[in-house]
């Protein structure tokens, strides 16, 4: 049975690790392109279905209009997509967190729910392919996220951990860069450096992240249809019980 939200600490900082040096040289590669996800590409109505929550976290709209994308090419968080949408997708019969997502698609239709966001773009730079390849089969949604020098991500929450699993490496970052999460009634904020390590970020529970530093910060985030990594993975720290 899958750990749920409350079973799982507010952040993990795995002994697992890629190159920092290449994956810094091929970020370099992508940063020329449009950061545009959920705006004008294949998650934007998967976006649309969840605008309450994307204007109050970003305080932006998805209406795919003009004056929507030069809105939000002037806010201070940005994303762009690394996989895009499989038809071929479909949802694990060996799957068994006990939930509901075990034989439900999101809201019943496939092509909302992130998990079948899985096929990796064409002429992706070739250690980041490796990176993603090597997570294995169940990994699904996997991007880059900038947030951009004084920039705020409002406390919100994500999905539960039995629904997926949600990983950060840190790029290009700085010592004002924070995330924060509530777990227990106790707020904790911590600095996820730019080296290389995976970390665990339970999105289930109240979560923030601020940049109060003068350069942009970029993670990598992959997301997981399995447990896998945090079950097997040694915890190098742990943060929230």
């Amino acid at each position: 049975m899958w750990k749920t939200r409350t079973d799982l600490p507010g952040l993990v900082k795995l002994d697992l690790k890629f190159d920092i040096e290449k994956l810094r040289k091929e970020y370099k590669l992508l940063d020329h392109d449009e950061w545009n996800a959920g705006i004008s590409d294949s998650l934007e109505n998967m976006r649309r279905e969840n605008n309450r929550l994307t204007k109050h976290v970003f305080g932006w709209e998805t209406d795919g209009s003009e004056n929507m994308k030069k809105e939000y090419r002037s806010q201070s968080y940005h994303q762009r997509q690394l996989t895009d949408f499989d038809e071929s997708f479909e949802l694990r019969e060996d799957r068994n967190s006990g939930s509901v997502w075990d034989k439900k698609f999101y809201k019943g239709k496939k092509e909302l729910d992130e998990r079948a966001f899985r096929k990796l773009l064409p002429d992706l730079p070739p250690y980041i392919t490796e990176v993603c390849e090597s997570l294995g089969k169940h990994r699904t949604r996997v991007g880059l996220a900038k947030l951009k020098a004084g920039g705020l991500i409002d406390a919100h929450r994500d999905y539960d951990p039995t629904f997926a699993c949600r990983y950060h490496v840190a790029v290009d970052t700085n010592e004002g860069c924070i995330f924060g999460f509530e777990k227990d009634g106790i707020k904790k904020e911590v600095h996820i450096p730019a080296d290389g390590h995976v970390w665990f970020a339970n999105t289930g529970i109240m979560h923030w992240v601020r940049n109060d530093g003068n350069t942009d910060r970029t993670h990598i985030i992959f997301n997981m249809d399995s447990q896998e990594l945090i079950e097997n993975a040694i915890w190098a720290e742990q943060y929230g019980s």
